[in-house]
């Protein structure tokens, strides 16, 4: 089964999928390519779907499951900015168009040229963003398959 990969940090949070980790190996690896960070609260006991939603990902980026990763350390305050919360994808406020389609499972997020957008406005949990060329030691926690909840809490 394939896993997107995503990383957690300090005491517990969750990043953005799309790393450079090297999910599958199951080793420590270093240094996500994408540097949002969030607090493992936000997404402990939650699906695979769920977590999409608190995150702000489109619907559908983690129906192949997901893979979480904590920092082996926390970050010292020159190594991050905050990012406010995941309503503002990566920081910013939301600049697109919503749809909302009777019977869809819930509203289609597009860009005013009506591209589909990978980062949408999500739950409202904290996010912070890791500087660039920061390298972050990660181990992974968790495969969580879809359907099932991430229960791994250390």
């Amino acid at each position: 089964m394939a896993f997107r990969s995503g990383t957690l940090a300090g005491k517990g949070a969750f990043t953005r999928p799309d790393f450079g980790f090297g999910a599958e190996t199951g080793r420590q690896e270093t240094g996500p390519r994408r540097r949002h960070i969030t607090c493992l609260r936000a997404v402990r006991f939650q699906t695979p779907k769920a977590t999409e939603d608190i995150l702000g990902f489109a619907s559908g980026a983690f129906d192949s499951g997901v893979s979480l990763w904590k920092l082996k350390s926390l970050p010292t305050s020159d190594q991050f900015e905050l990012r406010g919360y995941t309503q503002l994808p990566g920081g910013n406020p939301f600049d697109g168009v919503v749809h909302r389609h009777a019977g869809s499972a819930g509203p289609e997020f597009v860009s005013k040229d009506g591209a589909k957008l990978d980062y949408i406005p999500g739950l409202g949990v904290e996010q912070w963003e890791l500087r660039p060329h920061l390298l972050v030691p990660a181990t992974e926690l968790e495969r969580v398959a879809p359907g099932t909840k991430f229960t791994k809490w250390i």
